[in-house]
Parts: structure tokens; sequence; C-alpha cells
């Protein structure tokens, strides 16, 4: 069967998306995220692995990064032809295998043997993409390749691959605090300089403490701001107007569900999915009730788990399972469920930065947020995170973490209910707590430390900002050191 589309039709839309050929300019942002210093990395070392596979929801910057990768490689002198960015997305290449792709590049372009570096966005779009990534690995042209995705199905199918060593992957999450920080341009903090981490703090010194306090106070005017929307890169800088929140709406939520979920998931009822994620939305950080919810939209509790399953598939959602003291899982688990970022959840219910918003929405919004942080500093410590329900009073712990040889707690404290009656306290006097984070909204300026008189728990009292913004920073460092 001959090709739809002639290679000279082929080769026009590749020079559209590769501008450095013809030595035109990359229009890209000068703030690099953490993420580019690993792909930097990646692209020259000279024995590392072939394919650096990231992913992450859409909207998170993957885009942004693969091109800032491509101007930095023209910027340090390299060939600009030997530079490939492909959109695999685009209808043209969706109709072409990449060994087609590559061919017509190789070709016309860059011949072989001369090595290249292959930027591949959205790689799960690609035409048999099982076999194509797959393939990719074993190539013997000296390719060095960036990957992306937005539902997670390439790196699940390489970990079943003997390829060991010759792939890697690392998620891209949404924009930390410090990251929108800096993006703006108003970090209180020199970046690359070291804080102390947010456990430190309760084994540092009283003066230490305010010390660090005070450096850090200026960001919490910032926060609301970042909970409207700072978490998304295309946002953070604009103060989230409201055109630009209705097209990443439309962008994240719409293109996710409508195209990589019937994509990869094969026809389903795309009202019903919307339905369930701006249900997610509303009760982000709440346990998710299966059989409750699929009664009250008359669904199957099967297809409602599967639902969720997809959503956390294309990085819309995580969950978190119910732990016991010993951070080992609970038979028949109720997830805690959470929306990935606060901007996304911000984005769908049509809040901004000015809303006056009820407890219940301050509480969904700032939970989500210290999810989104606290396991983005953990899991790649392969730390045991969930949250933890007291069988007595039904009370939850926001999210609990097993790792690094101690246990931390993460409380979300409104002031309603005194410490002495709070799960804390409970889950504090089953196990050996090293610090119990009791976080707020407002309250003193000031981080207060103290202990319980018979507890060995250090309880430390917090604003959101303070919090978030010391996880971000610890995430950024770990970026840099490549862990």
């Amino acid at each position: 069967m001959p090709p739809l589309f002639s290679q000279a039709e082929v080769l026009r839309v590749l020079q559209g998306f590769n501008p450095w050929w013809s030595g035109r300019p990359v229009p890209v942002p000068s703030f690099h995220r953490a993420a580019f210093a690993a792909c930097r990395a990646h692209v020259e070392g000279m024995r590392q692995r072939a394919v650096l596979l990231l992913s992450g929801m859409r909207g998170a910057g993957k885009t942004t990064l693969l091109l800032q990768v491509a101007d930095d490689l023209v910027a340090r002198q390299q060939d600009p032809r030997s530079i490939l960015y492909l959109s695999v997305e685009h209808p043209i290449f969706a109709t072409l295998p990449l060994e087609e792709i590559l061919r017509i590049y190789r070709a016309t372009i860059h011949p072989e043997p001369r090595p290249a570096v292959l930027l591949l966005d959205e790689v799960h779009y690609a035409r048999d993409w099982d076999t194509q990534v797959k393939a990719l690995l074993l190539d013997s042209t000296g390719y060095k390749i960036i990957a992306t995705e937005s539902v997670r199905v390439i790196e699940g199918a390489l970990v079943t691959e003997t390829q060991v060593g010759r792939w890697s992957a690392s998620d891209v999450p949404s924009l930390s605090f410090d990251e929108f920080l800096r993006l703006r341009g108003v970090d209180p903090v020199p970046e690359g300089e070291v804080l102390p981490a947010a456990a430190d703090l309760a084994t540092m010194p009283p003066a230490a403490v305010s010390s660090l306090c005070a450096r850090i106070e200026s960001v919490v005017p910032e926060f609301r701001r970042y909970l409207a929307g700072g978490g998304l890169p295309a946002l953070a800088a604009h103060d989230g107007d409201a055109t630009g929140r209705r097209l990443l709406h439309e962008d994240i939520a719409e293109r996710a569900l409508r195209r990589d979920v019937a994509l990869h998931a094969g026809p389903r009822n795309l009202d019903d999915l919307k339905r369930l994620f701006m249900y997610l939305c509303v009760h982000s950080g709440e346990v998710f009730r299966v059989q409750r919810y699929a009664t009250a939209v008359g669904a199957s509790p099967s297809t409602v788990a599967s639902h969720v399953a997809l959503l956390e598939q294309c990085f819309l959602v995580k969950r978190l399972p119910p732990m016991d003291t010993e951070g080992d899982s609970i038979e028949k688990p109720r997830h805690k469920t959470f929306v990935t970022d606060a901007s996304l959840r911000s984005i769908q219910l049509l809040e901004d930065a000015d809303d006056r918003s009820s407890p219940e929405d301050v509480r969904s919004s700032y939970v989500t947020c210290l999810a989104r942080h606290v396991i983005r500093r953990y899991e790649e410590s392969f730390a045991k995170i969930g949250y933890w329900r007291d069988a007595r009073t039904l009370r939850d712990l926001d999210i609990v973490v097993h790792g690094e040889g101690r246990v931390l707690v993460f409380q979300f404290d409104d002031g309603t209910v005194e410490l002495a009656k709070s799960p804390v306290i409970g889950f504090c006097r089953r196990t050996r707590v090293t610090a119990a984070f009791l976080v707020t909204v407002g309250g003193p300026a000031r981080i207060e430390v103290t202990k319980a008189p018979d507890l060995p728990t250090v309880f430390i009292q917090i604003r959101a900002a303070q919090l978030a913004y010391l996880l971000g920073r610890e995430e950024t460092a770990r970026w840099a050191k490549g862990t």
C-alpha cells in the first residue's frame, strides 16, 4: 500500500518542528526546571543509557524540556542537524512507523552512522509504539534518546524487557512551590544554597529554626497564587489569567480524557470520566468510596474502579493506601484519592487566587498541595506513603511516611481539634514517630517546635507555604544529585 504522505511532505513538517536546522531561534523560556539537568546529563553522557523516558501529566512542561535541550545543544555548538525533535502525536507522523520517519531523517538531513540526539514527544502515539520503542533500544546508529509520555504505558512495557541498563525513567511532576518562586524571580534563597530539610526541624536549635523561618517568611504571600495555577508552567508566570486557564482546562483534562484514554484504553464513556474527575477534584484528599459513587451514578463498582485507575495512569489523580502503624498495607483498602496538583483542581473548579473558599475547599486545596510535595519528596527513596485511620474514632491522619529510617506524619491542622484529641496523638502512641507536622493555613508566622511530655515525637507547627517550600527545595536538590 502506498504511503499516505510523500517523503517531501513528511520532511516539510520535520523542518517546521526543527527550526534550528535552518538557523532559526527556538522560542523557549530561560527558566530551567530541575529535570533539565537530568536531561542534559543524559545527552552528554558517553556511556549512559540509550533512552531517558520522561513521564507526566499534560501541561507539566515535558515538551518545553525537550526544546530547551535542543536549544542548549545548539548553543554549545553541536551540529544542529544532529538534533531531531519529533511530536509523535502529529497526524502525519501517526500514520508512519518511527523507523520510516528516521529513515527519511537519515536520508535527507543527517546521514548514518553519525550520532544524533532524538527527542520524541508523546511517544505513546507512535504507530506500533511497543515494538518501535523497543527497537530503538537495540539501535546501533548511536542515538541518544529522550522520550516523553502522558500516559504510563511505555515504562510498563519496558520494565518487562531484558535490555537492562539501556533505558531509565523519571516522572516530571507539576512545578513545586520552590520552582514556582524561582520561575517568578521571587525565591528568597539563592538557587543552589542548601537549606535544612523539613525533617531536620525536629533536631535544630530554636535559634536556627527562628532564623530559617525569618528567611523564608516572604514565600507565604505567594502561596495562594501558586495554588490557583502555579503548578503548571504555562500559567505560573502569567498570574493565571482567565483565557489561559480555559485553554489549559481544554489541553490537560480534555486531551487527556478524550485522546490519551481513548487511544490506550479503548472506547469509554467520556462524560462518565469527566464527571468522575470533577467529583475527585471537589473531594480531593478524601477517601474515595467506589460503591457509594457507583450507586449514585448508576454504574458498576468495577467500572468506576477501572476509570479511577485510568485517571491515575494519565497522571490526573494519585491514590494513597491505608496503612497500619508499621507501614504495611490494609486488606481490602479504601484509598485516599488526590488530584495530582492543586492547580489542576483549581482550574477545573474555576477558582482563582482571590477566591474566599469554604473551609472544606480550603482544606481540599491545601491537602492536595501537601500530598504533591510529600509524595514527590519521598517516593523516589522507596518510602512507604499512605494514610492511617484510627479504628476507634474513625479519624484519619492525612499522610504517613515510613522510610529513610524514620516515621513522619503530616496532618492538616485547621485549629478546630485540640492536639490531645487529634488522631496524631493516637498514632504516635502506637508507633515511634520522628516528627509530626501540623500544617496550618495561617497561624503564627514562626515555626513552633514542641514535644509532648510522654512521647518521643517532635511536633512541628508550620504553615503550608513554608513546608511546601522546604520540601520543594529538597526535591530540587535530589534532581541535581540524580536521585
